[in-house]
Protein backbone atom coordinates (compact mmCIF):
# COMPACT_ATOMS: atom_id res chain seq x y z
CA UNK A 1 0.00 0.00 0.00
CA UNK A 2 1.37 3.28 -1.21
CA UNK A 3 1.68 6.16 0.66
CA UNK A 4 -1.06 8.16 -1.33
CA UNK A 5 -3.89 5.01 -0.67
CA UNK A 6 -2.71 5.17 3.31
CA UNK A 7 -3.40 8.75 3.52
CA UNK A 8 -6.72 8.29 1.52
CA UNK A 9 -7.57 5.61 3.82
CA UNK A 10 -6.73 7.28 6.52
CA UNK A 11 -8.86 10.80 5.75
CA UNK A 12 -11.80 8.20 4.76
CA UNK A 13 -11.62 6.66 7.95
CA UNK A 14 -11.35 10.32 10.22
CA UNK A 15 -14.58 11.15 8.24
CA UNK A 16 -16.34 8.25 9.17
CA UNK A 17 -15.02 8.23 12.88
CA UNK A 18 -15.50 11.83 13.44
CA UNK A 19 -19.10 11.98 11.58
CA UNK A 20 -20.30 8.92 13.66
CA UNK A 21 -19.00 9.97 17.34
CA UNK A 22 -21.45 13.36 17.07
CA UNK A 23 -24.12 11.44 15.26
CA UNK A 24 -23.18 8.70 18.22
CA UNK A 25 -20.04 7.04 19.21
CA UNK A 26 -21.61 3.57 18.91
CA UNK A 27 -22.14 4.44 15.28
CA UNK A 28 -18.70 5.50 14.54
CA UNK A 29 -17.36 1.80 16.06
CA UNK A 30 -19.89 0.04 13.88
CA UNK A 31 -18.74 2.44 10.52
CA UNK A 32 -15.04 2.25 11.30
CA UNK A 33 -15.40 -1.43 11.48
CA UNK A 34 -17.55 -2.07 8.50
CA UNK A 35 -15.22 0.58 6.47
CA UNK A 36 -12.20 -1.72 7.19
CA UNK A 37 -13.68 -5.41 6.69
CA UNK A 38 -14.72 -3.68 2.88
CA UNK A 39 -10.95 -3.42 2.75
CA UNK A 40 -9.63 -6.89 4.59
CA UNK A 41 -12.28 -8.38 1.51
CA UNK A 42 -11.16 -5.86 -1.39
CA UNK A 43 -7.39 -7.38 -1.29
CA UNK A 44 -8.62 -11.30 -1.57
CA UNK A 45 -12.57 -11.03 -2.61
CA UNK A 46 -12.29 -15.25 -1.97
CA UNK A 47 -11.91 -13.94 1.55
CA UNK A 48 -15.75 -13.61 2.13
CA UNK A 49 -16.36 -17.51 0.90
CA UNK A 50 -13.59 -18.42 3.13
CA UNK A 51 -16.03 -16.46 6.24
CA UNK A 52 -19.01 -18.19 4.45
CA UNK A 53 -17.77 -22.12 4.99
CA UNK A 54 -18.34 -21.10 8.92
CA UNK A 55 -21.98 -20.30 8.64
CA UNK A 56 -23.28 -22.75 11.04
CA UNK A 57 -21.18 -22.27 13.82
CA UNK A 58 -21.57 -18.41 13.04
CA UNK A 59 -25.16 -18.58 13.20
CA UNK A 60 -25.08 -21.11 16.48
CA UNK A 61 -22.87 -18.17 18.46
CA UNK A 62 -24.72 -15.18 17.34
CA UNK A 63 -28.49 -17.08 18.21
CA UNK A 64 -26.87 -19.52 21.18
CA UNK A 65 -24.06 -17.78 22.28
CA UNK A 66 -23.85 -14.02 22.24
CA UNK A 67 -27.75 -14.08 21.91
CA UNK A 68 -28.06 -11.17 19.18
CA UNK A 69 -31.80 -11.90 18.21
CA UNK A 70 -31.70 -9.21 16.01
CA UNK A 71 -28.44 -9.81 14.00
CA UNK A 72 -28.78 -13.54 13.51
CA UNK A 73 -31.86 -13.07 12.17
CA UNK A 74 -30.12 -10.66 9.20
CA UNK A 75 -26.47 -11.68 9.22
CA UNK A 76 -26.58 -13.69 6.84
CA UNK A 77 -28.29 -11.48 4.28
CA UNK A 78 -26.01 -8.86 5.09
CA UNK A 79 -22.94 -11.05 4.28
CA UNK A 80 -25.05 -11.90 0.93
CA UNK A 81 -25.57 -8.40 0.46
CA UNK A 82 -21.61 -7.65 1.27
CA UNK A 83 -20.52 -10.30 -1.42
CA UNK A 84 -22.78 -8.52 -4.34
CA UNK A 85 -20.95 -5.71 -3.38
CA UNK A 86 -17.46 -7.33 -3.59
CA UNK A 87 -18.85 -8.27 -6.94
CA UNK A 88 -19.73 -5.01 -8.30
CA UNK A 89 -16.61 -3.78 -6.81
CA UNK A 90 -14.45 -6.66 -8.62
CA UNK A 91 -16.24 -6.30 -11.69
CA UNK A 92 -15.34 -2.11 -12.05
CA UNK A 93 -11.77 -2.39 -10.81
CA UNK A 94 -11.00 -5.49 -12.17
CA UNK A 95 -10.81 -5.02 -15.90
CA UNK A 96 -8.92 -8.19 -17.15
CA UNK A 97 -11.76 -10.32 -15.80
CA UNK A 98 -14.65 -8.61 -16.57
CA UNK A 99 -15.26 -11.41 -19.67
CA UNK A 100 -18.13 -13.43 -17.40
CA UNK A 101 -17.27 -17.01 -17.81
CA UNK A 102 -20.40 -19.12 -18.06
CA UNK A 103 -21.58 -22.43 -16.64
CA UNK A 104 -24.05 -24.91 -18.12
CA UNK A 105 -25.58 -24.28 -14.49
CA UNK A 106 -26.81 -20.46 -15.12
CA UNK A 107 -29.30 -20.85 -16.84
CA UNK A 108 -31.36 -23.72 -15.34
CA UNK A 109 -30.78 -21.19 -12.30
CA UNK A 110 -32.15 -18.49 -13.17
CA UNK A 111 -35.10 -20.37 -15.00
CA UNK A 112 -36.09 -21.78 -11.81
CA UNK A 113 -35.68 -18.72 -10.05
CA UNK A 114 -37.91 -17.05 -13.05
CA UNK A 115 -40.54 -19.64 -12.79
CA UNK A 116 -40.96 -19.47 -9.00
CA UNK A 117 -40.97 -15.87 -9.58
CA UNK A 118 -44.09 -16.36 -12.16
CA UNK A 119 -45.67 -18.73 -10.01
CA UNK A 120 -45.73 -16.15 -6.47
CA UNK A 121 -47.12 -14.03 -9.22
CA UNK A 122 -49.92 -15.70 -10.09
CA UNK A 123 -50.27 -18.24 -7.49
CA UNK A 124 -50.52 -16.47 -3.98
CA UNK A 125 -53.47 -16.70 -1.69
CA UNK A 126 -51.29 -15.42 1.18
CA UNK A 127 -48.96 -13.02 -0.81
CA UNK A 128 -46.75 -12.12 2.41
CA UNK A 129 -46.16 -15.91 2.48
CA UNK A 130 -45.43 -16.44 -0.82
CA UNK A 131 -42.92 -13.76 -0.66
CA UNK A 132 -41.04 -15.40 2.53
CA UNK A 133 -41.44 -18.70 0.83
CA UNK A 134 -39.95 -17.03 -2.43
CA UNK A 135 -37.13 -15.54 -0.49
CA UNK A 136 -36.72 -19.04 1.15
CA UNK A 137 -36.53 -20.92 -1.83
CA UNK A 138 -34.20 -18.60 -4.18
CA UNK A 139 -32.05 -16.24 -1.93
CA UNK A 140 -28.84 -18.86 -0.91
CA UNK A 141 -28.84 -19.84 -4.65
CA UNK A 142 -27.48 -16.54 -5.33
CA UNK A 143 -24.39 -17.71 -3.45
CA UNK A 144 -23.32 -20.31 -6.22
CA UNK A 145 -23.01 -17.21 -8.69
CA UNK A 146 -20.94 -15.44 -6.35
CA UNK A 147 -18.66 -18.09 -5.29
CA UNK A 148 -17.97 -18.67 -9.11
CA UNK A 149 -17.44 -15.39 -9.18
CA UNK A 150 -15.37 -14.34 -6.39
CA UNK A 151 -13.03 -17.60 -5.83
CA UNK A 152 -10.37 -16.83 -9.11
CA UNK A 153 -8.91 -20.46 -9.48
CA UNK A 154 -9.26 -24.27 -9.25
CA UNK A 155 -6.47 -23.69 -6.29
CA UNK A 156 -8.65 -20.70 -4.62
CA UNK A 157 -11.48 -23.59 -4.91
CA UNK A 158 -9.42 -26.19 -2.79
CA UNK A 159 -8.33 -23.75 -0.09
CA UNK A 160 -12.42 -23.16 -0.08
CA UNK A 161 -13.23 -26.82 0.15
CA UNK A 162 -10.28 -27.32 2.41
CA UNK A 163 -12.03 -24.64 4.79
CA UNK A 164 -15.12 -26.72 4.67
CA UNK A 165 -13.73 -29.44 6.04
CA UNK A 166 -12.14 -27.55 8.89
CA UNK A 167 -15.56 -26.22 9.58
CA UNK A 168 -17.06 -29.32 9.39
CA UNK A 169 -14.77 -31.13 11.54
CA UNK A 170 -15.44 -28.45 14.48
CA UNK A 171 -19.11 -28.93 13.65
CA UNK A 172 -18.60 -32.93 13.53
CA UNK A 173 -16.53 -32.89 17.22
CA UNK A 174 -19.24 -31.25 18.66
CA UNK A 175 -21.62 -33.93 17.56
CA UNK A 176 -20.09 -36.57 18.74
CA UNK A 177 -19.44 -34.90 22.43
CA UNK A 178 -22.74 -34.64 22.35
CA UNK A 179 -23.88 -37.94 21.44
CA UNK A 180 -20.83 -39.47 24.15
CA UNK A 181 -21.86 -37.50 26.85
CA UNK A 182 -25.92 -38.22 26.34
CA UNK A 183 -27.12 -34.79 25.65
CA UNK A 184 -30.87 -34.43 26.14
CA UNK A 185 -32.73 -34.42 22.68
CA UNK A 186 -36.66 -33.55 22.06
CA UNK A 187 -38.71 -36.69 22.12
CA UNK A 188 -39.98 -36.37 19.04
CA UNK A 189 -36.75 -37.20 17.21
CA UNK A 190 -37.64 -40.86 17.20
CA UNK A 191 -40.58 -43.05 17.31
CA UNK A 192 -42.52 -44.11 20.94
CA UNK A 193 -42.17 -47.22 20.04
CA UNK A 194 -38.59 -47.09 18.97
CA UNK A 195 -36.48 -48.99 21.82
CA UNK A 196 -33.13 -48.22 22.69
CA UNK A 197 -32.57 -44.94 21.50
CA UNK A 198 -31.41 -41.56 24.55
CA UNK A 199 -29.70 -39.27 21.99
CA UNK A 200 -28.84 -38.45 18.63
CA UNK A 201 -26.40 -35.58 17.80
CA UNK A 202 -27.31 -32.29 16.27
CA UNK A 203 -24.19 -30.28 17.12
CA UNK A 204 -24.49 -26.42 16.11
CA UNK A 205 -27.25 -27.23 13.84
CA UNK A 206 -29.72 -28.16 15.95
CA UNK A 207 -30.77 -30.64 13.16
CA UNK A 208 -29.52 -34.69 13.27
CA UNK A 209 -30.88 -34.63 10.00
CA UNK A 210 -29.17 -31.90 8.87
CA UNK A 211 -26.19 -32.59 10.50
CA UNK A 212 -26.06 -36.04 8.61
CA UNK A 213 -26.67 -33.98 5.45
CA UNK A 214 -23.54 -31.99 6.43
CA UNK A 215 -21.25 -34.99 7.25
CA UNK A 216 -22.46 -36.80 4.21
CA UNK A 217 -21.43 -33.84 1.61
CA UNK A 218 -18.18 -32.80 3.76
CA UNK A 219 -16.91 -36.38 4.81
CA UNK A 220 -16.86 -36.95 0.52
CA UNK A 221 -14.86 -33.34 0.67
CA UNK A 222 -12.12 -34.79 2.74
CA UNK A 223 -12.11 -37.58 0.35
CA UNK A 224 -11.53 -36.20 -2.15
CA UNK A 225 -8.92 -34.00 -0.50
CA UNK A 226 -7.33 -36.88 0.78
CA UNK A 227 -6.73 -38.23 -3.12
CA UNK A 228 -5.62 -34.48 -3.77
CA UNK A 229 -3.07 -33.46 -1.91
CA UNK A 230 0.66 -34.85 -2.32
CA UNK A 231 2.17 -34.07 1.30
CA UNK A 232 1.66 -36.80 4.13
CA UNK A 233 0.90 -35.07 6.58
CA UNK A 234 -2.14 -32.79 4.89
CA UNK A 235 -3.35 -36.44 3.42
CA UNK A 236 -3.21 -37.94 7.12
CA UNK A 237 -5.64 -34.33 8.17
CA UNK A 238 -8.06 -35.15 5.81
CA UNK A 239 -7.77 -38.83 6.74
CA UNK A 240 -8.89 -38.01 10.36
CA UNK A 241 -11.49 -35.67 8.99
CA UNK A 242 -13.16 -38.61 7.59
CA UNK A 243 -13.08 -40.28 10.25
CA UNK A 244 -14.57 -37.64 12.91
CA UNK A 245 -16.77 -37.13 10.08
CA UNK A 246 -18.18 -40.57 9.89
CA UNK A 247 -18.38 -40.89 13.69
CA UNK A 248 -20.54 -37.81 13.89
CA UNK A 249 -22.95 -39.09 10.63
CA UNK A 250 -23.16 -42.28 12.75
CA UNK A 251 -24.23 -40.64 16.11
CA UNK A 252 -26.89 -38.35 14.38
CA UNK A 253 -29.13 -41.79 13.62
CA UNK A 254 -30.35 -40.15 10.71
CA UNK A 255 -31.16 -43.14 8.65
CA UNK A 256 -32.18 -40.54 5.30
CA UNK A 257 -28.08 -39.53 5.78
CA UNK A 258 -26.65 -42.70 6.27
CA UNK A 259 -28.57 -43.74 2.49
CA UNK A 260 -27.07 -40.58 1.14
CA UNK A 261 -24.04 -41.18 2.11
CA UNK A 262 -23.86 -45.02 1.53
CA UNK A 263 -24.71 -43.93 -2.13
CA UNK A 264 -22.33 -41.31 -2.07
CA UNK A 265 -19.52 -43.61 -1.27
CA UNK A 266 -20.98 -46.42 -3.56
CA UNK A 267 -20.71 -43.78 -6.63
CA UNK A 268 -17.25 -42.64 -5.52
CA UNK A 269 -15.92 -46.45 -5.44
CA UNK A 270 -17.70 -47.81 -8.37
CA UNK A 271 -16.10 -44.87 -10.16
CA UNK A 272 -12.87 -44.41 -8.93
CA UNK A 273 -11.39 -48.40 -8.07
CA UNK A 274 -14.31 -50.97 -8.24
CA UNK A 275 -12.35 -53.25 -6.72
CA UNK A 276 -13.14 -51.63 -3.41
CA UNK A 277 -16.66 -52.18 -3.85
CA UNK A 278 -16.76 -55.61 -1.78
CA UNK A 279 -14.80 -54.56 1.00
CA UNK A 280 -17.11 -51.29 1.32
CA UNK A 281 -20.20 -53.06 1.73
CA UNK A 282 -18.79 -55.57 3.72
CA UNK A 283 -17.55 -52.76 6.34
CA UNK A 284 -21.25 -51.40 6.04
CA UNK A 285 -22.70 -54.95 7.14
CA UNK A 286 -20.70 -55.20 10.11
CA UNK A 287 -21.60 -51.53 11.29
CA UNK A 288 -24.89 -52.31 10.65
CA UNK A 289 -24.47 -55.90 12.49
CA UNK A 290 -22.57 -54.80 15.51
CA UNK A 291 -22.94 -51.08 16.28
CA UNK A 292 -26.17 -51.09 18.44
CA UNK A 293 -27.30 -47.87 17.39
CA UNK A 294 -27.41 -48.99 13.97
CA UNK A 295 -28.66 -51.91 13.86
CA UNK A 296 -31.67 -50.56 15.98
CA UNK A 297 -32.34 -47.91 13.45
CA UNK A 298 -32.07 -49.83 10.57
CA UNK A 299 -34.14 -53.05 11.76
CA UNK A 300 -36.80 -50.65 13.27
CA UNK A 301 -37.08 -49.03 9.90
CA UNK A 302 -38.12 -52.52 8.68
CA UNK A 303 -40.54 -53.67 10.87
CA UNK A 304 -44.22 -53.91 11.20
CA UNK A 305 -44.55 -51.11 14.05
CA UNK A 306 -42.32 -48.53 11.91
CA UNK A 307 -44.54 -49.09 8.51
CA UNK A 308 -48.00 -48.92 10.49
CA UNK A 309 -46.28 -45.73 12.78
CA UNK A 310 -45.61 -44.07 9.56
CA UNK A 311 -48.77 -44.64 7.58
CA UNK A 312 -51.03 -43.59 10.65
CA UNK A 313 -49.23 -40.33 11.52
CA UNK A 314 -45.27 -40.62 10.02
CA UNK A 315 -43.85 -39.94 6.77
CA UNK A 316 -45.62 -42.16 4.79
CA UNK A 317 -48.91 -40.93 5.45
CA UNK A 318 -47.60 -37.30 4.38
CA UNK A 319 -46.26 -38.32 1.68
CA UNK A 320 -49.47 -40.02 0.29
CA UNK A 321 -51.36 -36.67 1.35
CA UNK A 322 -48.83 -34.53 -0.39
CA UNK A 323 -49.06 -36.32 -3.87
CA UNK A 324 -52.82 -36.29 -3.32
CA UNK A 325 -52.51 -32.34 -3.47
CA UNK A 326 -50.22 -32.22 -5.82
CA UNK A 327 -52.73 -34.19 -8.65
CA UNK A 328 -55.10 -31.81 -7.45
CA UNK A 329 -52.66 -28.88 -8.13
CA UNK A 330 -50.81 -30.39 -10.41
CA UNK A 331 -49.45 -26.94 -13.02
CA UNK A 332 -48.59 -24.82 -10.68
CA UNK A 333 -49.16 -26.02 -6.82
CA UNK A 334 -50.91 -24.32 -4.10
CA UNK A 335 -48.39 -21.33 -3.87
CA UNK A 336 -44.63 -20.76 -2.32
CA UNK A 337 -45.03 -21.55 1.16
CA UNK A 338 -48.30 -22.89 1.31
CA UNK A 339 -47.22 -26.43 2.25
CA UNK A 340 -45.27 -28.81 3.89
CA UNK A 341 -42.63 -26.62 5.28
CA UNK A 342 -40.55 -24.35 7.68
CA UNK A 343 -42.50 -21.26 6.33
CA UNK A 344 -46.09 -22.30 6.17
CA UNK A 345 -45.26 -23.77 9.93
CA UNK A 346 -44.54 -20.15 11.03
CA UNK A 347 -48.30 -19.26 10.12
CA UNK A 348 -50.72 -21.59 11.89
CA UNK A 349 -53.35 -18.97 11.30
CA UNK A 350 -53.47 -19.81 7.90
CA UNK A 351 -52.20 -23.49 8.30
CA UNK A 352 -53.22 -24.62 10.72
CA UNK A 353 -52.41 -28.36 9.99
CA UNK A 354 -49.66 -27.55 8.69
CA UNK A 355 -46.36 -30.32 8.73
CA UNK A 356 -43.10 -30.86 7.43
CA UNK A 357 -43.25 -33.01 4.39
CA UNK A 358 -39.80 -34.92 4.76
CA UNK A 359 -39.59 -35.47 1.02
CA UNK A 360 -37.97 -31.87 -0.28
CA UNK A 361 -39.09 -33.14 -3.98
CA UNK A 362 -42.48 -33.98 -3.06
CA UNK A 363 -42.78 -30.28 -1.26
CA UNK A 364 -41.42 -28.61 -4.00
CA UNK A 365 -44.11 -30.48 -6.43
CA UNK A 366 -46.69 -29.66 -4.00
CA UNK A 367 -45.94 -26.06 -3.64
CA UNK A 368 -45.39 -25.13 -7.21
CA UNK A 369 -46.77 -28.09 -9.09
CA UNK A 370 -44.99 -29.43 -12.29
CA UNK A 371 -43.60 -26.46 -13.59
CA UNK A 372 -41.56 -25.54 -10.45
CA UNK A 373 -40.13 -29.39 -9.48
CA UNK A 374 -39.67 -29.88 -12.97
CA UNK A 375 -37.33 -26.85 -13.14
CA UNK A 376 -34.97 -27.56 -10.05
CA UNK A 377 -34.73 -31.36 -11.16
CA UNK A 378 -33.39 -29.58 -14.59
CA UNK A 379 -31.42 -27.45 -12.36
CA UNK A 380 -29.79 -30.50 -10.21
CA UNK A 381 -29.23 -32.57 -13.12
CA UNK A 382 -27.64 -29.59 -15.02
CA UNK A 383 -24.84 -29.15 -12.49
CA UNK A 384 -24.25 -32.94 -11.20
CA UNK A 385 -23.88 -34.07 -14.80
CA UNK A 386 -21.64 -31.18 -15.56
CA UNK A 387 -19.58 -32.50 -12.64
CA UNK A 388 -20.26 -35.97 -13.98
CA UNK A 389 -18.92 -35.46 -17.67
CA UNK A 390 -16.03 -33.78 -16.28
CA UNK A 391 -15.02 -36.91 -13.83
CA UNK A 392 -14.56 -38.81 -17.22
CA UNK A 393 -12.49 -35.82 -18.71
CA UNK A 394 -10.08 -36.27 -16.03
CA UNK A 395 -9.87 -39.80 -14.47
CA UNK A 396 -7.32 -41.23 -12.15
CA UNK A 397 -6.23 -37.65 -11.71
CA UNK A 398 -5.99 -35.90 -8.41
CA UNK A 399 -8.30 -32.58 -10.21
CA UNK A 400 -10.25 -35.54 -11.03
CA UNK A 401 -10.45 -37.49 -7.79
CA UNK A 402 -11.64 -34.46 -6.22
CA UNK A 403 -14.33 -33.65 -8.92
CA UNK A 404 -15.60 -37.33 -8.22
CA UNK A 405 -15.65 -36.65 -4.72
CA UNK A 406 -17.64 -33.77 -4.81
CA UNK A 407 -20.00 -35.20 -7.27
CA UNK A 408 -20.41 -37.82 -5.03
CA UNK A 409 -21.24 -35.79 -2.00
CA UNK A 410 -23.03 -33.51 -3.79
CA UNK A 411 -25.22 -36.61 -5.33
CA UNK A 412 -25.52 -37.68 -1.86
CA UNK A 413 -27.67 -34.87 -0.58
CA UNK A 414 -29.92 -34.98 -3.17
CA UNK A 415 -30.72 -38.46 -2.79
CA UNK A 416 -31.36 -37.58 1.15
CA UNK A 417 -34.08 -35.11 -0.46
CA UNK A 418 -36.20 -37.26 -0.97
CA UNK A 419 -36.42 -38.45 2.69
CA UNK A 420 -36.06 -34.91 4.29
CA UNK A 421 -36.64 -31.36 3.94
CA UNK A 422 -32.79 -30.88 3.27
CA UNK A 423 -32.70 -27.73 1.27
CA UNK A 424 -35.26 -26.11 3.99
CA UNK A 425 -32.24 -24.63 5.85
CA UNK A 426 -30.56 -21.61 4.51
CA UNK A 427 -26.90 -23.04 5.77
CA UNK A 428 -27.43 -25.83 3.67
CA UNK A 429 -28.77 -24.30 0.47
CA UNK A 430 -25.24 -22.31 1.17
CA UNK A 431 -23.09 -24.93 1.36
CA UNK A 432 -24.36 -27.07 -1.12
CA UNK A 433 -24.06 -24.11 -3.87
CA UNK A 434 -20.68 -23.25 -2.56
CA UNK A 435 -19.16 -26.76 -3.19
CA UNK A 436 -21.25 -26.68 -6.68
CA UNK A 437 -19.52 -23.55 -7.21
CA UNK A 438 -16.05 -24.92 -6.05
CA UNK A 439 -16.88 -27.26 -8.77
CA UNK A 440 -17.28 -25.40 -11.48
CA UNK A 441 -14.59 -23.43 -10.32
CA UNK A 442 -12.31 -25.98 -10.62
CA UNK A 443 -13.68 -26.81 -14.51
CA UNK A 444 -14.17 -23.55 -15.98
CA UNK A 445 -11.18 -21.55 -14.14
CA UNK A 446 -8.35 -23.78 -14.44
CA UNK A 447 -6.03 -21.55 -15.27
CA UNK A 448 -4.82 -18.65 -12.79
CA UNK A 449 -6.71 -15.62 -13.81
CA UNK A 450 -5.18 -11.92 -12.91
CA UNK A 451 -7.00 -9.15 -11.42
CA UNK A 452 -7.87 -11.22 -8.07
CA UNK A 453 -8.55 -8.14 -6.07
CA UNK A 454 -8.21 -4.39 -6.22
CA UNK A 455 -5.67 -2.68 -6.32
CA UNK A 456 -5.88 -0.14 -3.19
CA UNK A 457 -3.97 2.48 -4.74
CA UNK A 458 -6.93 2.71 -7.82
CA UNK A 459 -9.74 3.74 -4.91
Amino acid sequence: MNKKTQIILSVISFIIGLTGFFINPILSIVGIFCFMALLFFITDYARVVYLLTFFFILDYLLRSVFMLTIVSSIWDELLLIGALLLFIIKYIYDTKTKKHVFTPVDIPMIVFILINLFILIINSTYMEVAVEGFRAVTTNLLWFFLVFSLVKDDKGAKKVLSFVVASSVIIALYGVFQYVTGVEMPAGWVDAAELGVSTRAFSFVQSPNILGAIMTLTSMIAVGLFFYEKKKLNKLFYLASFAVMLLCLVFTLSRGAWIGFAVSLFVFVLLKDKRYILPVLAIGIIVILFVPAVSSRVLYMISPEYIFSSLTGGRMLRWIEGFDLFKENFLTGVGLGHFGGAVAMHYPNYFPKAFYMDNYFLKTAVETGILGVTSFIVLLYAMLSSIFKNVKLNKNTPQGDLLLALFSGLFGVTVHCFFENIFEVPGMITLFWMVAACAMVMIYKKKELPGQAVPLSNI
